[in-house]
């Protein structure tokens, strides 16, 4: 088991956008599984999916501010993890990359906070 001396601010990406409001479902699903093991291993997890979940329905709102905003949150962050690609997620990852993020692609390769 690997370990890191403090906590980390994780990202959260992937997929969330569908046109099957199940499918909506079952990824907010993912992420906020996600986030509640990356909590565990003693990081703080940012997840927008369980953020704006709903806020697809608000005409106002376009795509593009939905990224925007994730990419604002991504600069704020220290690590991402990367859950499965998307459009958006994909976007995500690149920025994350761009700024020389460590990048992980599952839960199981964050390393725990030593106690």
């Amino acid at each position: 088991m690997r370990t890191v001396e403090q906590a980390k601010y994780i990202y959260i990406s992937g997929p969330y956008s569908s046109d099957r409001p199940e499918e909506v479902f079952l990824n907010v699903r993912r992420a906020e599984e996600a986030a509640k093991a990356v909590l565990l291993k003693g990081h703080v997890p940012f997840c927008p999916h369980t953020m704006t979940c709903g806020w697809e329905t608000d005409h106002r709102l376009r795509y593009e501010d939905f990224l925007r905003m994730d990419l604002a949150w991504i600069a704020r962050c220290d690590w991402f993890l990367y859950l499965r690609p998307s459009p958006g997620a994909d976007q995500e990852l690149a920025k994350a990359r761009a700024r020389g993020m460590a990048v992980f692609d599952s839960v199981d390769e964050v390393p725990e906070v030593a106690v």
